[in-house]
């Protein structure tokens, strides 16, 4: 979907045709996700959009905005921890990432040498790279790599990990860093 040319300057509301009245629900979360409907999306904090994209909320203008704050702080923080926002990303429904080639190719290439310290922060990508996305990239990889790949995951599910510096002994021939 490619978004009008001031769609920062726009609401949820305004871009989705879509206006919550009312709703049954009366809690707080509910009534903040509603009030962010009306923002205009330039003005989103981090914390509004952790909160919406947690929520799986206007992604299609959400995440790119995410995108642009993990650009330039991979671990910007809301109201929780630092990589909160990055942590609602990564759990975004994995059909949003297959309909979204490129927003998965600019989030891959932020992780893909700061897997170290996605680790050592306990966030988990593990949902992000079951999208169709990570499946081709999978894919791209010759007999040899899947294999090694496949080996680490069971290992991995195993409960038998290695420190960082030895997969880089290990696999750094592929590149890994």
């Amino acid at each position: 979907m490619k978004p009008e040319n001031n769609w920062k300057h726009k609401t949820l509301e305004n871009l989705e045709k879509d206006e919550l009245l009312s709703t049954a629900f009366n809690s707080t979360l509910v009534k903040r996700a509603c009030d962010l409907r009306r923002k205009v999306l330039n003005e989103f904090t981090t914390e509004d959009l952790r909160l919406m994209i947690g929520q799986q909320t206007g992604l299609n203008y959400l995440v790119p905005l995410a995108l642009e704050v993990l650009t330039s702080d991979l671990f910007a923080e809301g109201d929780f921890f630092e990589g909160d926002l990055l942590q609602n990303v990564l759990k975004v429904r994995t059909g949003f990432w297959d309909d979204n080639k490129d927003q998965w190719l600019n989030l891959h290439n932020l992780l893909k040498d700061r897997k170290a310290e996605l680790f050592d922060k306990k966030l988990d990508i593990s949902l992000f790279y079951e999208s169709k996305q990570s499946k081709l990239l999978f894919d791209g990889l010759n007999f040899e790599q899947q294999k090694d790949v496949l080996e680490g995951l069971a290992e991995a599910n195993r409960g038998k990990t290695i420190p960082h510096f030895e997969a880089v002994k290990l696999f750094g021939k592929w590149g890994l860093k």
